[in-house]
């Protein structure tokens, strides 16, 4: 499906995820603002402080010159290596598993669908939904459509789910604080209510002895 694709259409398919991409290659990115000249950032970044750049404002900055910059393919090209240069354990996996197909990679133009399957579950199991897809269609892996729509799917599911788990985890140690600070006020007054009644029972006693 991505094997003939350029990075420019790759990326544009990656719309999304350029966020989360720019992020795992964020120091590279930033290096290669500082020497692209004030031109290029005044049309990509405008107005905007290099040094504070987000990873949704690097992602949509570079995204755009992938569009519309003349080297477009060749920035487009730079993010995909310098990703594919922090996974290359996603790398050896799939260029392990092609191998088992045909010795020559390259000659290889569309996995069957049993056996993209079988390959596409095990990348997810070892790497998760979002790095397989991501790695899949950067280095254009033959997959057939199929897969690359349920690999995205799945994908997005894996970010929404984990997600939802950071909510609750926040939730979760929020109400620890809630009755650990309970707990302590509890203690507190505890000990300040046998305080008062210790004070109590003497000023009693001082009473009936007068």
């Amino acid at each position: 499906m991505y094997k003939d694709s350029t990075y420019r259409d790759k990326f544009i398919q990656l719309r999304v995820w350029m966020p989360a991409i720019a992020d795992a290659v964020k120091k590279e990115l930033r290096n290669e603002l500082s020497g692209a000249g004030s031109d290029f950032t005044k049309r990509h970044f405008s107005s905007k402080n290099l040094s504070k750049l987000t990873a949704e404002e690097l992602g949509e900055g570079f995204l755009s010159a992938i569009e519309k910059e003349d080297h477009g393919e060749a920035i487009g090209e730079f993010i995909a290596n310098s990703w594919l240069l922090k996974n290359t354990d996603v790398y050896d996996f799939f260029e392990k598993e092609l191998k088992k197909i045909s010795a020559n990679v390259e000659e290889i133009e569309t996995l069957e669908s049993s056996k993209a399957k079988e390959m596409s579950e095990a990348a997810v199991a070892e790497f998760g939904a979002k790095k397989s897809y991501l790695f899949s269609v950067m280095n254009s892996v033959v997959f057939p459509k199929e897969i690359f729509e349920s690999l995205e799917k799945r994908a997005h599911q894996d970010v929404k789910d984990q997600e939802t788990q950071k909510v609750q985890k926040e939730e979760a140690l929020t109400l620890e604080k809630v009755r650990v600070n309970a707990e302590t006020r509890w203690l507190a007054l505890k000990t300040n209510m046998k305080k008062s009644w210790r004070v109590l029972k003497r000023n009693i006693c001082k009473i009936q002895q007068a």
